[in-house]
């Protein structure tokens, strides 16, 4: 395995060892061997996401207006956590 590979394999591990981010690590790791490169992820607690949007949060609005690939729920889901 490259340095690259070992590398995401371990961040993909650690990411595992908490509830939330043993979903997130599983997915994150199908994801990355389906397209063949690297997802480095922003996860956000909701309170904590929709206080981004309200600020205009620059990188948080790129995110929301380019393409996505979601790992977990859809975008029908996506609008109703920046509802809430």
């Amino acid at each position: 395995m490259s340095l690259r590979g070992r590398a995401r394999a371990l961040r993909a591990e650690q990411r595992a060892q908490s509830a939330p981010g043993r979903c997130i690590g599983e997915a994150l790791t199908r994801t990355q061997d389906a397209i063949g490169r690297e997802v480095n992820p922003s996860v956000y607690p909701p309170d904590e996401f929709r206080a981004k949007l309200a600020a205009r949060n620059h990188f948080l609005g790129s995110v929301l207006k380019g393409e996505k690939i979601f790992l977990i729920g859809d975008e029908r889901e996506l609008g109703r956590l920046a509802e809430e």
